[in-house]
């Protein structure tokens, strides 16, 4: 959860998009998602490029798009 949420806000940092609450707030909501695939999938483990791919999507629906772009790059 922690790599999570600081890789975001450097990325935030990066892009001036978003504050540490913001980096917070999408880590909370990816964990989230994570917890509901595990409850269907009671065997799934995260690869690192899904948790990318989620961190992407949940900044672009944050509307965070030149962090989500800024995240590739950095991690």
């Amino acid at each position: 959860q922690v790599k999570i949420e600081t890789a975001i806000y450097k990325a935030m940092k990066s892009s001036n998009e978003g504050s540490k609450q913001d980096a917070r707030f999408v880590t909370q909501n990816i964990l989230k998602e994570l917890q509901n695939i595990q409850m269907h999938f009671k065997h799934f483990i995260p690869t690192v490029e899904g948790i990318q791919d989620l961190v992407e999507k949940n900044l672009i629906l944050g509307n965070y798009i030149k962090t989500a772009k800024s995240y590739s790059h950095i991690t």
